[in-house]
């Protein structure tokens, strides 16, 4: 019988590809994210995405890195994130959180701390096996520390250091689809970036499906892939423009 993640393997050879792993369960429900972290929830996906990368390199403790980084290896613009949040700009009179004496009001911090403060809740429970047992996840963490401090030689460039949660760390050993993170900065680059963002998550891990059942071709409905880009258009040659 196949290892169910022998397709990790595949791409290894092509300097063109990074593969990462990223957990099925935030895999399987991008609405979700996206129903529990609403206009934050495209850093949400990004950072999930960027973090399993770094725990390649850092799989215990803090992991430690900066914004520059983050928009290399998402294609996110730096100057947006840099910007006060939304919430924040539109609301004058609503309160900044602070976390052991850091301000989280730019678009970047609030969303990490947004994280930090906020599960990501599953319209229904996902379950999977481990150890011939059924484990039940209701609701999901995904970061449970954060440390934001000044780097010492320039006095300007923040320094972010993260704990992930123990069930982000769960599906980074257990239960996870690989996907391609160099190929997945670019394709958000653009109006609608974020919707192609979350089809890239679908195909990849629909790819990983199939070549875990020894199969290489699928069917897929348009309108379905359509729905996971987030495009609404009636006209089918709009659909298949993505």
């Amino acid at each position: 019988m196949q290892h169910e993640n022998k397709p990790s393997e595949v791409l290894l050879s092509d300097p063109t590809y990074f593969l990462s792993r990223i957990d099925r369960s935030v895999a399987d429900n991008i609405r979700d994210i996206e129903k529990s972290f609403d206009e934050d929830a495209g850093i949400v996906k990004d950072f999930i995405v960027f973090i399993s990368r770094k725990m390649k390199k850092d799989l215990f403790g803090f992991t430690r890195f900066t914004l520059s980084e983050f928009c290399k290896e998402t294609g996110r613009n730096k100057q947006t994130l840099c910007e006060v949040h939304p919430k924040f700009k539109n609301n004058p009179k609503a309160e900044v959180p602070e976390y052991f004496g850091h301000r989280f009001e730019t678009t970047f911090d609030y969303a990490l701390f947004h994280m930090l403060s906020n599960n990501i809740i599953f319209s229904r429970s996902y379950e999977y096996k481990h150890q011939d047992k059924v484990i039940e996840l209701k609701n999901f963490a995904i970061l449970k520390d954060i440390k934001v401090s000044i780097d010492r030689h320039t006095n300007t460039i923040k320094i972010y250091d993260v704990r992930i949660s123990d069930e982000l760390m769960e599906g980074f050993f257990r239960r996870y689809y690989t996907i391609d993170t160099n190929g997945y900065k670019h394709v958000g680059k653009g109006r609608g970036g974020d919707g192609r963002k979350s089809l890239y998550i679908f195909l990849y891990k629909t790819r990983h499906q199939l070549l875990s059942s020894g199969k290489r071709i699928t069917k897929l409905p348009i309108d379905l892939l359509a729905s996971v880009a987030h495009i609404e258009s009636e006209e089918p040659r709009f659909k298949k423009k993505v």
